[in-house]
């Protein structure tokens, strides 16, 4: 089983349509970790679309957002499914490219 994590990495905000502090854009990332401690990650920047501030009613202001209003505005956007599947891919490569060193095997344990 793989657990997934979301991140909000951080806002890009400016005045829109004389509405201040509008979010523009966000920098986020979703992981996943399995249950041998292998991980995924898959990190980018996300354009908002900005047409409707100042004309929508579902303008929510900077100081009350939540993670979990910018989650949704990310899942309107990108293909989780995909994003999903670029981490499990992820998770697939670094099984393949990492060797898990155990405790009495680090360097400076050996022939000490």
């Amino acid at each position: 089983m793989i657990v997934y994590t979301f991140k909000v990495v951080s806002l890009v905000k400016k005045d829109v349509n004389s509405i201040a502090d509008s979010v523009i854009s966000v920098v986020w990332e979703r992981s996943g970790i399995d249950e041998q401690g292998y991980t995924g990650k898959y990190k980018i920047c996300t354009n908002l679309d900005i047409s409707q501030v100042g004309i929508s009613t579902n303008y929510i202001p900077y100081n009350n957002l939540t993670k979990s209003d910018i989650l949704s505005w990310i899942k309107s956007i990108v293909n989780m499914d995909e994003v999903v599947e670029y981490i499990n891919t992820e998770i697939e490569k670094s099984k393949e490219n990492q060797i898990q060193v155990e405790s009495g095997n680090l360097p400076w344990e050996i022939g000490g």
